[in-house]
């Protein structure tokens, strides 16, 4: 199967998959139980996993100045449009000082938690639009990236690295301020799994099309899906990312335990493909779906909203949240309003808070300038010239099938 047929069909399991990721990125940001450790220990490499999706034959698709000019417009314009209003949110709160717009201008990212790997996404897709050009092989670049974040660790030792290299640079401000802007530091922990989900795809829509013509195929698929949801569960459930619960049994040393959260990630990765294929027809979770760069971007708004609202009843919400049953409750009304939020005042305005570049409607240009008919006119003319070849159908017909009348002589 080609990428470029692959490319240009949506999927809706997709968008299924994009809106559960979603949903455990909103309890993960809650924290305080076991289910908010399980979301934080593989949201993040969903997302990047299934980005991964979007890029695939990009090299072959876009030049690099166009490509360059879209993820900048999809990724980056939204960061800087949702940060800012989020910056204008917090300075209700409190006075607004021109440090807090400079802080913004410096790092937009960084006024709100949950948009910090946005940088690192807009960096993750040019990276490999320079990869898929000139490199052969990219499974080859997928085993060195593993093996790097297998040398180097989490993302926290990553960090640890990336301060003691940042401090090397800080004669070079400059340099400074891109590799803190963009989140370089990201690259070794979550690269990997960007990369994996651009060469999987294929191999994805292949096994779901087969599993549809083939009955052994799809017992299969089924009891693979029906094990690695069990295995999600278990994980869900206990704590088993403890790095003190893991060495009950294995004493592990520091990249065994790496390799151990990827091989709990790629299960629970099997677990929500399987079950996205299945709710495909849930549209509360497409819509989740289709709106991810809108709901990070109002993430920190509701909440904001959230907790004024519970303020009039002198109720107060505390994270981390401890109870299992509050998490959720507060996460569904964190969706409800966000959704309401988004689809009622932000993507009316423009769908550019949502990652998606504004269509140029035909009736806002100049007809005449693009030297074109209207549609109206141009169905007209068909039909008529449609008519007119009928008609002249039927008269060479009757023409033809007449028979010949023989002329009188006159005398």
């Amino acid at each position: 199967m080609k990428d470029n047929k692959i490319k240009n069909i949506r999927y809706d399991w997709v968008d299924i998959f994009r809106g559960i990721a979603m949903i455990f990125i909103f309890i993960g940001h809650w924290g305080g139980i076991h289910i908010t450790t399980f979301a934080y220990n593989f949201h993040l490499e969903a997302f990047y996993f299934i980005s991964g999706f979007f890029v695939v034959g990009c090299s072959k698709k876009y030049k690099f100045k166009d490509y360059f000019k879209k993820k900048f417009v999809t990724i980056m314009v939204p960061l800087l449009i949702w940060s800012f209003i989020v910056l204008i949110f917090k300075s209700l709160d409190s006075k607004f000082t021109f440090q807090m717009l400079i802080e913004w201008i410096k790092d937009p990212a960084g006024t709100a938690g949950n948009y910090w790997f946005l940088p690192s996404l807009f960096c993750f897709s040019i990276i490999y639009y320079i990869i898929d050009k000139y490199f052969k092989n990219l499974w080859f670049v997928l085993l060195f990236s593993f093996v790097l974040k297998i040398r180097i660790g989490s993302y926290h030792s990553i960090f640890n690295y990336y301060n003691d290299f940042i401090n090397l640079l800080s004669n070079f401000s400059l340099t400074k301020i891109f590799l803190n802007y963009f989140n370089i530091s990201t690259i070794p922990s979550f690269f990997m799994w960007y990369l994996l989900g651009s060469l999987v795809f294929k191999y994805i829509i292949i096994i779901l099309e087969l599993k549809n013509n083939d009955q052994k195929v799809n017992i299969l698929y089924n009891v693979i899906g029906t094990i690695t949801i069990i295995a999600s569960s278990f994980l869900m459930l206990k704590d088993v990312y403890n790095i003190n619960y893991v060495q009950q049994y294995i004493k592990p040393h520091h990249s065994f335990y790496i390799c151990y959260l990827i091989i709990t990630t790629i299960v629970i990765l099997i677990s929500l493909i399987y079950l996205s294929e299945k709710f495909n027809d849930i549209k509360n979770l497409k819509n989740i779906g289709t709106n991810t760069m809108a709901l990070l971007g109002i993430e920190p708004i509701s909440r904001i909203l959230l907790n004024t609202s519970f303020s009039f009843f002198n109720i107060k919400i505390t994270y981390p949240i401890i109870n299992t049953y509050y998490v959720l409750i507060i996460v569904t009304l964190e969706f409800i309003l966000s959704l309401i939020l988004i689809n009622k005042i932000f993507i009316p305005i423009s769908p550019i808070f949502n990652g998606k570049i504004p269509k140029i409607q035909l009736n806002t240009l100049n007809i005449k300038q693009l030297n074109v008919l209207p549609k109206k006119s141009i169905t007209k003319n068909k039909a008529n010239s449609k008519s007119n070849t009928n008609s002249m159908a039927i008269i060479n017909s009757k023409k033809i099938n007449s028979p010949k009348q023989s002329k009188k002589k006159t005398i």
